[in-house]
Order: C-alpha cells, then sequence, then structure tokens
C-alpha cells in the first residue's frame, strides 16, 4: 500500500506499508500493517513510476490518496485506489514511524500552507490485528492497560464490531 500526497500534480510518496495477510474461511483479510522504514531504492523507484501513471490518469492534481498494490512478475497490480488517506490507524503509525502526521499536512495543502513532509525520525511500526476465530456476543475486553505497559508499545486500539 502507497500512502500519497499530491501537490500541484508533484507525487509525494509519504510511507509504503506491506499488509500482511491471513487466510480465513476461504477470504484473505488483513492481519496487520508494516510501514517500511528504509525500502529498498529499487521498489521505491518502481512504484513512483507505477503511481504517477496512476495518479495522472485519475488526474489528481492536489490531495491524498492510497492505492493498494500487489507486485507479480509482470508488474504491479492494483488492487484498489482511494482518493483519501488510508482509515485505521495508518496516520498514527506513519506519525510514530516517520514523524509526518498526513492528517495534518493534508490539511496545510487545502490551506494552501507549505508543506513538511521531511523525516523527523525512523522507527519501525507494526499494527496487528486481532480477530476472534469464533462467533458470540463480546462481553468485555480485558489487558488494554497491560498491553500500553509492554515496552515499545505506543498505542492500543480496541473496536469491537456489533453483531
Amino acid at each position: 500500500m502507497v500512502e500519497v500526497l499530491v501537490e500541484d500534480r508533484t507525487i509525494h510518496i509519504v510511507a509504503i506499508v506491506e499488509q500482511h495477510m491471513l487466510k480465513h474461511r476461504g477470504r484473505m483479510i488483513v492481519a496487520g500493517y508494516a510501514v517500511l522504514v528504509s525500502p529498498p531504492r529499487e521498489l521505491v523507484e518502481s512504484l513512483r513510476e507505477t503511481v504517477q501513471a496512476i495518479v495522472m490518469q485519475m488526474g489528481l492534481e492536489n490531495g491524498p490518496c492510497h492505492i493498494e498494490l500487489r507486485r507479480r512478475h509482470d508488474g504491479w497490480k492494483v488492487i484498489e485506489i482511494n482518493p483519501r488517506m488510508s482509515g485505521s490507524a495508518m496516520n498514527r503509525m506513519i506519525d510514530f514511524t516517520y514523524g509526518v502526521n498526513l492528517a495534518q499536512e493534508t490539511l496545510r495543502l487545502y490551506l494552501g500552507k507549505q508543506l513538511r513532509l521531511h523525516v523527523t525520525r525512523l522507527e519501525h511500526v507494526y499494527a496487528q490485528f486481532v480477530t476472534a476465530h469464533e462467533t458470540g456476543l463480546l462481553k468485555s475486553v480485558e489487558g488494554r492497560v497491560d498491553a500500553l505497559h509492554v515496552p515499545r508499545v505506543r498505542d492500543v486500539f480496541i473496536k469491537p464490531n456489533k453483531g
């Protein structure tokens, strides 16, 4: 997945994020995200070319977008494109990794202010999703405070789904 901010048709690749997938009941579900701290140059250049072509074809001149891609032997295949930044914990992950708040920079873009996309830190960040293996009634979730006290854990977010 590539998080992009376009400014006057100039493409800024803000983050490259690897999705970790699990197969569950014949379906692929996202199990976690890893922000690539120092992606290989070849990967960045290959993605830059592909992202540039996609963004130009979309006609996006200003704004955020994220593009989910899968690499095959014959090149990049687009899975999904959204003209917005990724949801979930992505903004916090990018901020924890690089010191760049993509939501704030998107607002700066729309307000006509200069972007501040320079990296102020490099930290490895991984988001792990925990999914129940069976259906039922969720009565409570325990251990959030304990998890926050584990070294290097920055955030714990619990989002139970109704039903």
